[in-house]
Order: C-alpha cells, then sequence, then structure tokens
C-alpha cells in the first residue's frame, strides 16, 4: 500500500477523529472547528476529506494541517495517520519512481572543447593557495557573494560544497562557478567581472538550458533563487535550492519537476520596482510546478524586511541583499535560516496588484 493510497482510504470521519486526538475539537454535526486561536470556527472538513479554514484561506488535507500546524514531518504525520486506522508498518511503501525521471539535458559539446575547459579548471584549481582570505583579491571576490559572518557560521559541509562549485582565475582575479550537466559532466564554467555582479560564460557553451540544484534533503523547503549570486549564498546558508539561469527560463524540465516533487516550494525572486520580468517568470513557473508540489509560493523580500523591521527604500533586492542587511553575531546563521523558513510559512508573498 502507498501512502496515497492511505490517504484515498481515509473518510471524512476518520479525519474528524485523528483531528480531536491531537487536541481539535471537531464538530459532529458540521464539522467545523478552530484550526487557529479564533473565537468562531472557520475551518471545516468537507465531503472529500480536504480541509479549508476560511479566515485563513488554507487549504490542504491532514497530513498538511499536521504538518503545518504541529509542526510534524509528512513521515511523522503518516505514522500518525496510519496508527490511528490500524494500517502495520510493513504494509506502508513510499511512493517512488520506478523509473529514474529522465534527465533531459545531456552536453553537446564536443570532445575537444570539453577537454579545454576541463583544463582549464584544473588549472584554477592548482593554484589551491590563492583561494584562502589571505589573498586579499579573492577575500574581494568571495566576501561580495555574502558577508564574512556567514562563512564563518557556515557548516562544514557547507563550505566543502561551495569550494566544490567554485574555484579561481588568479590571473583576472576573479570568482569561476564550475557548471556540471545533470549526468555530472563539467560542460562549462562562468567567471565573475572582478567586483561586479557579472558573470561571464565560457566561450561555445550553453550553459543556460538547465538549472543548478543543491537538495541535502528530503523534507525542508526547496528555494528557487535567479542567478548564481543568489545560488552560492544559498549554499553557504545551507539551504535546499534549485537555481533558474536566467530570469526569461520558460520551463521547467522532467527532471527538475521530479526534484520539486511533494515539497513545499518557495520561490524568491529578486526584486526590481522598474521591472516586473522576474517576479511574472516565478509567477510563471508556481502555476508550472503547482500540480506536483506540495505547495509553490513566491516569496516577497521586501515584505521579510518589513517583518523584521528593516526598511527598504531601494529600487533592487535579491536575496544575497537581504543576507548582507544582518550584522552577524553569534547564532546569526541559524537565526536567518530559522527565520527564511517561519516567514515562508507566514504568508510573505506577492500577490498580483502588488505587480508593477
Amino acid at each position: 500500500m502507498k501512502a496515497e493510497d492511505v490517504k484515498n482510504r481515509l473518510t471524512r470521519d476518520d479525519i474528524l477523529n485523528i483531528l480531536s486526538s491531537q487536541g481539535y475539537e471537531v464538530s459532529t454535526r458540521d464539522y467545523k472547528f478552530r484550526l487557529r486561536d479564533e473565537k468562531t470556527p472557520s475551518a471545516m472538513i468537507n465531503q472529500d476529506g480536504t480541509i479549508h479554514d476560511y479566515g485563513a484561506d488554507f487549504h490542504g488535507d491532514i497530513f498538511d494541517v499536521l504538518k503545518e500546524y504541529k509542526s510534524i514531518s509528512f513521515k511523522e504525520a503518516l505514522e500518525v495517520v496510519k496508527s490511528y486506522i490500524g494500517i502495520a508498518n510493513d504494509t506502508i511503501v513510499t511512493p517512488r519512481a520506478t523509473i529514474e525521471p529522465k534527465k533531459e539535458y545531456v552536453s553537446t559539446l564536443s570532445d575537444t572543447r570539453h577537454k579545454q575547459i576541463v583544463k582549464t579548471i584544473e588549472w584554477y584549481d592548482s593554484q589551491s593557495l590563492l583561494q584562502t582570505f589571505t589573498n586579499p583579491d579573492y577575500a574581494k571576490e568571495a566576501l561580495a557573494i555574502v558577508p564574512m559572518w556567514v562563512y564563518k557560521q557556515s557548516t562544514q559541509e557547507a563550505i566543502k560544497e561551495f569550494k566544490y562549485l567554485t574555484t579561481y582565475d588568479f590571473k583576472n582575479k576573479t570568482l569561476v562557478i564550475k557548471i556540471h550537466d545533470y549526468q555530472g559532466k563539467l560542460i562549462s564554467y562562468k567567471r565573475r567581472r572582478y567586483l561586479t555582479a557579472k558573470w561571464i560564460t565560457a566561450k561555445d557553451t550553453h550553459p543556460n538550458n538547465q538549472c543548478l540544484i543543491s537538495i541535502k534533503s528530503d523534507v525542508n523547503h526547496i528555494y528557487i533563487v535567479e542567478g548564481h549570486h543568489d545560488f552560492l549564498t544559498a549554499v553557504l546558508l545551507g539551504i535546499d535550492v534549485l537555481m533558474i539561469p536566467t530570469v526569461n527560463y520558460k520551463k521547467f524540465t522532467e527532471y527538475e519537476l521530479s526534484v520539486l516533487k511533494n515539497r513545499d516550494v518557495i520561490l524568491i525572486a529578486d526584486y526590481d520596482k522598474n521591472n516586473s520580468q522576474g517576479i511574472e517568470c516565478m509567477i510563471k513557473l508556481a502555476l508550472q510546478i503547482d500540480e506536483v508540489a506540495s505547495a509553490a509560493k513566491v516569496f516577497s523580500l521586501p515584505k521579510f524586511l518589513e517583518s523584521d523591521n528593516i526598511s527598504f527604500t531601494g529600487t533592487k533586492l535579491d536575496l544575497s541583499d537581504v543576507v548582507n542587511t544582518s550584522f552577524g553575531g553569534s547564532g546569526a546563521l541559524a537565526n536567518f535560516r530559522s527565520s527564511l523558513a517561519y516567514r515562508a510559512d507566514k504568508d510573505i508573498f506577492y500577490i498580483n496588484k502588488e505587480l508593477f
């Protein structure tokens, strides 16, 4: 029996009783109850077993309620449900694809060009002694990504991944990000123009046909960001991230969608007061993944700052800018990650009328 079959097996009364076992007072007459702290019950179990809170505009199933309002994982919620309806552990089969989703984008580089790229990256990597903060030129480049306090508080795993993904062009004094295709083949690199936000792509390569992905868990939020700067920032933050390579990224591939399946997906668009293109792109992508993700929402960075009582008066803002607003201090990185997840759960999102 698959986990989806457990959900389909639940009756309206089963859900009523499960909610009651979790401390909710559900009316057996009209199936209404208080999902939040309120005077009049505004949540209700529908005939099809879904749950809707008219006061908070929440809609989901029993697993969504347990995850969002009881702060437990899907696996823990599954244990609660199946123990209530008397299904043995060994009868549950975790859903998984019978065939690995096709990793559609494969590099078309010639063998000669591929060897040149590999040789160039090996040349950069050979100068590892220059890739430290004792080298002032490297330090400037690294600190242009995120402030020092982030490096100091990042986990060893995050630092290791950052160093795996990047290298250093010691002649041009610029940071370099390595790009592999979904088969793991090195297909390109992007060199950052010295002390600017621009990235130059290796000649004759086309890495923007795919996203960059860094996933470390199967239960946390996945954040979708715009651009390489934010991608590296997210890696150092230690959060699950998928990066769309351009603001005009049209459609996720089958493989990219498989990564997002059954996850809470938060799309973090770059904010530009004078250009809504990035936000509109993220909204289109959110609609595309809505059918496969548990939730897909476009996160508002200006609202994030406002919720932390930080005034934003500029015209442009991205994830790395928001990270740079912190002064650091002990525990700052953990607090920022917690705040990011908390705000993502508290509807800090764009609505249509906010688009410029």
